[in-house]
């Protein structure tokens, strides 16, 4: 499966790596991303806010569970 990695951050979308590495331009770093194999390990919010994948997970299930 293909993931998508920022530096040590990895996406599951192409889309998500995009924004957060467009994101780390607009304030100066370097950006980019490269396809990688490696396990995705975060989830992008935005405003170069990323999430570890398995607090995202478990935020998810705790919705779930309080409907």
């Amino acid at each position: 499966m293909k993931n998508y990695a920022v530096g040590s951050k990895v996406f599951a979308t192409e889309a998500e790596a995009r924004e957060f590495s467009r994101d780390l331009m607009a304030y100066g770093a370097l950006g980019g991303w490269r396809e990688t194999t490696e396990p995705v390990t975060h989830y992008y919010l935005g405003d170069l806010m990323t999430e570890p994948i398995e607090d995202y997970l478990g935020l998810i299930k705790e919705d779930k569970g309080r409907c």
